[in-house]
């Protein structure tokens, strides 16, 4: 009886201590799967976090590669405009140019035309001093 009465209380003891280890393990496992959402809340945060701050670098990166691109276009129609008014000035002075040209060589035909016609009335002077001369003598 007695020892029916102690392996009793072993065995009470030993379903008690096995009861409070399942209990302890399912403490620890429930610790473990607490700590492991929160690991994974924490790491899900930090990614969105980490996506959102490589979304604003994307954003602003397309945004200033818009900003160079729109400068860039505008550089080239300031240069294309400089270039035309460039071509614009040269052709200018070329058309000054030749306008000058032109009068300079209409000046020179007529001052040609002058002393031409002063020769020839020299000439025609000399001829009819010559006959005058030649009806003198």
């Amino acid at each position: 009886l007695n020892l029916d009465s102690k392996l009793k209380n072993l065995e009470e003891k030993a379903a008690k201590l096995e009861k409070e280890k399942d209990e302890e393990k399912q403490k620890k496992e429930g610790e473990l799967v607490e700590k492991l959402e929160e690991l994974e809340r924490k790491t899900k945060e930090r990614d969105d976090e980490i996506e959102a701050k490589i979304g604003a670098v994307e954003t602003n990166l397309e945004t200033e590669s818009l900003n160079l691109d729109s400068k860039l276009k505008n550089l080239e129609e300031k240069a294309a405009k400089l270039e035309k008014e460039k071509d614009e000035e040269k052709q200018k002075k070329e058309g000054e140019l030749v306008e000058k040209l032109e009068e300079l060589e209409r000046k020179t035909k007529e001052r040609d035309d002058e002393i031409e016609a002063k020769i020839g009335a020299v000439e025609t002077n000399l001829e009819t001093e010559s006959l005058n001369l030649d009806s003198k003598l």
